[in-house]
């Protein structure tokens, strides 16, 4: 089977995180056991995240992950983009986490809080270079 590969643009990275962050934010945490599915509009394109709650967080990301990748040169923009965001209705800003090297990355929210599974959105990423 042959692979092709789906290169994400920042503001469409950054859109499917906030739409995912809002679904978090809205739904009950049960919803999300074993899997909850959401359809992300950016740009005309669609987009399959998948949610699903494990180990007190919830791990979203894009559901095509071997496919939907971001070029790996826009990580310092995602960094800088999570120091203001999610926005100001929130003290509490998004964390920029490099749990696997330069291929992923992870974005944080609400680890301190025990009240409710913490939101943590994966994203591949490719390299452009090589």
């Amino acid at each position: 089977m042959t692979s092709y590969l789906r290169k994400l643009t920042f503001s469409q990275v950054t859109s499917c995180i906030l739409q995912a962050f809002t679904v978090w934010k809205e739904k009950p945490s049960e919803l999300f056991s074993p899997l909850y599915v959401h359809d992300a509009q950016c740009n005309n394109s669609k987009f399959l995240l998948s949610m699903i709650w494990r180990d007190n967080k919830i791990n979203c990301g894009f559901l095509r992950r071997e496919i939907d990748k971001m070029d790996i040169d826009d990580h310092k923009n995602l960094e800088d983009w999570c120091k203001t965001h999610p926005g100001c209705e929130t003290r509490e800003r998004f964390e920029f986490k490099r749990p696997r090297g330069d291929q992923t990355v992870n974005i944080h929210f609400g680890a301190g809080n025990t009240s409710k599974p913490f939101f943590n959105f994966h994203v591949q990423s490719y390299d452009s270079s090589s």
